[in-house]
């Protein structure tokens, strides 16, 4: 019978890539996306029939993260929320956020796409849109707590749980 969890291991580099880029550091990383997928085997009970395979290991290697940077004590790199997610997850995230991200101001919808989807240097974004580095951060964290108030308005429970079980009206199922 074939292993259900092997289709994470055509995605292994992403998943490396992923935490190399929040801690700056190889080894940890390729430990952590070991460590995630023990975890996502011993625990592929789980996952439930209407989760995909990806979004739910997605957590996982998040949690994974944030309990090795914590154990590094290293809290400040963990991602904070669901716009910090690389692209594979964010593709299983309802609609909403793509209207949600094309709401925000042109300075917070850039920083959030340039930085925080496509992983963009912070230092360069922050010098094309003439802003200082601190400023990019202050304007990130404004477009994150504008996207959190608008998925919790417009989706309520699956934006606080996930959006695996979305049932708005902009889901593409």
């Amino acid at each position: 019978m074939p292993d259900p969890l092997n289709p994470l291991l055509a995605h292994l580099d992403a998943f490396v890539s992923f935490v190399r880029q929040r801690t700056g550091d190889a080894d940890l990383a390729a430990e952590v996306v070991q460590d995630a997928l023990r975890k996502a085997l011993s625990n592929q009970g789980d996952l439930r029939e209407s989760e995909r395979l990806l979004p739910w290991f997605w957590r996982i290697l998040r949690n994974t993260m944030a309990d090795a940077l914590s154990h590094r004590g290293q809290t400040s790199q963990l991602p904070e929320d669901i716009a910090a997610a690389p692209v594979e997850e964010q593709q299983a995230v309802c609609a909403c956020l793509t209207d949600a991200i094309a709401r925000l101001p042109d300075r917070e919808r850039q920083a959030i796409l340039r930085v925080d989807l496509a992983y963009d240097d912070p230092t360069l974004v922050a010098a094309e849109l003439a802003l200082s580095e601190s400023n990019l951060k202050v304007i990130r964290h404004r477009a994150r707590q504008s996207l959190r108030a608008h998925l919790e308005a417009i989706c309520q429970v699956c934006a606080i749980h996930g959006c695996t079980d979305c049932h708005c009206p902009t889901r593409t199922h």
